[in-house]
């Protein structure tokens, strides 16, 4: 386990604040929120407990039987200034018992690491989050400008009971012109690139259904009829296997540009045809590089669940796949569908059905504004070596709710890479999520800091 040499005045010499903030996501970790069904109210009751015993004023917004988002504030100095909403999500994806080390629900502290699902997506910066504003209550610190905190339901199944509900139904409580989630903050674990991820940009969720269509028949006679799940399998076979081509956006430029390296090398990485060679000989020394890479320059289109047939001597006369598909910022539901004849074909396209499952385009925030300056002036009196990296995330968050309302909108939870990358990597939705301790700390010193600086 890597030793945080770092200043972090919220822990220095203050061992009840570290069991106390462990405690607090343990005990969030351990209210299954698993979403389907979600039941993020118990998780919402809990943080209205801890705040009201705090002295906080909360407010419990049901979207749904069983789906509660929370949201308090901590009121400014100025309240001309521009507002911070802190926002985190409540739910989690499922987790299968059997494949993890330790329960994913049993909140354990092992090696000074906490386990449980939703230990890195998010309750870890829920918990980060909560911590730093109840530290700045219990110190009397009055912030300079009204910062507000969030936390809501439904993130991974879209956000409709969650930050959508919220945005469409109560905007007027919980707008602000800077908005901080979830989606960045890694500090790479490459010599020249040792930069903290910050999520300035996101990829839009194109989650599809596509059917195809055959003749039923008897199991023992398959020649008679025509089977639908063969022809999904053609299907599904040439969609994970096509390579779709980089796409070098302004979002991926602002990244490079950003990197600490030669005026050379930065073009050559703005490059299509040089940029898979580059991939290609870092991946030799750093196996996680093209996992984080390839995803921000390509449209993703993934095979993730497929049903056909309903008896086993039947030849199925229908096949439906669901496509995880995630679109670079600026592609459209058209750009997707090219794609999709592309990487088909005239023959297998004719067969398919296409119906959206939740269709949004990617979105991104600017960098040249105060909010990106403040994260990199605390992060650097946090971490003298900390650099910022713009980046955009492969995946989907609520920032972009917020976004497409005007606001600045970014991902940060500042961690250091204290496992293998590769392993780190794959642990959000993935099985052993966990987080250290370290990182725990780490990302609430930044919010707390964050709400005293800003």
């Amino acid at each position: 386990m890597i030793i945080l040499d770092f200043k972090l005045e919220l822990f220095e010499n203050n061992k009840d604040n570290e069991k106390e903030i462990i405690k607090i996501l343990q005990e969030l970790i351990r209210i299954n929120t698993s979403n389907p069904p979600g039941n993020e109210i118990k998780a919402a009751n809990y943080f209205y407990e801890l705040l009201t015993k705090e002295g906080f004023e909360c407010e419990i917004f049901e979207s749904d039987q069983d789906r509660g988002n929370l949201l308090t504030s901590l009121e400014g100095k100025n309240d001309s200034l521009p507002k911070l909403l802190l926002i985190n999500h409540l739910d989690v994806v499922p987790a299968n018992k059997e494949n993890w080390e330790h329960d994913p629900f049993g909140g354990e502290l092992i090696n000074n690491e906490i386990w449980g699902r939703g230990a890195l997506d998010m309750k870890g910066t829920c918990t980060a989050q909560i911590f730093a504003i109840i530290a700045m209550k219990r110190l009397g610190l009055k912030p300079n400008r009204t910062i507000k905190f969030l936390s809501v339901a439904d993130e991974e199944k879209g956000g409709v009971y969650g930050a959508k509900f919220m945005v469409d139904n109560h905007w007027e409580k919980i707008k602000a012109q800077y908005v901080l989630g979830e989606g960045g903050g890694f500090k790479l674990p490459i010599k020249q690139f040792q930069k903290y991820t910050l999520q300035v940009a996101e990829k839009g969720p194109f989650w599809t259904k596509i059917k195809v269509k055959g003749v039923a028949t008897h199991g023992s006679i398959p020649g008679t009829g025509d089977n639908a799940l063969a022809k999904m399998a053609e299907i599904i076979t040439k969609i994970y296997k096509y390579n779709i081509p980089i796409q070098i956006t302004s979002n991926y430029k602002i990244m490079v540009d950003n990197l600490d390296v030669n005026f050379l090398l930065k073009g050559l990485l703005k490059n299509r045809v040089f940029l898979k060679i580059i991939i290609n000989l870092l991946s030799k020394k750093y196996p996680g590089v093209k996992s984080f890479i390839e995803p921000l320059i390509k449209m993703n289109i993934t095979p993730t669940i497929c049903h056909a047939g309903k008896k086993t001597n039947i030849v199925p006369d229908e096949a439906v796949c669901e496509l995880d598909c995630r679109l670079l910022p600026g592609d459209t539901a058209d750009n997707l569908l090219n794609q999709l004849k592309k990487i088909l074909g005239e023959k297998y396209y004719s067969m398919i059905e296409i119906t959206p499952i939740h269709w949004d385009e990617g979105s991104a925030s600017e960098i040249n504004n105060e909010f990106y300056s403040i994260i990199e002036k605390i992060m650097a009196s946090i971490d003298p070596q900390a650099k910022i990296l713009p980046y955009m995330v492969p995946g989907t968050t609520d920032n972009r709710y917020f976004r497409w309302k005007g606001c600045i909108a970014y991902g940060f939870h500042p961690m250091i890479v204290d496992i293998p990358f590769e392993e780190m990597s794959k642990l959000a939705h993935g099985k052993n999520e966990r987080i250290s301790v370290n990182n725990l700390k780490l990302g609430a010193e930044f919010y707390y800091q964050l709400c005293k600086e800003f």
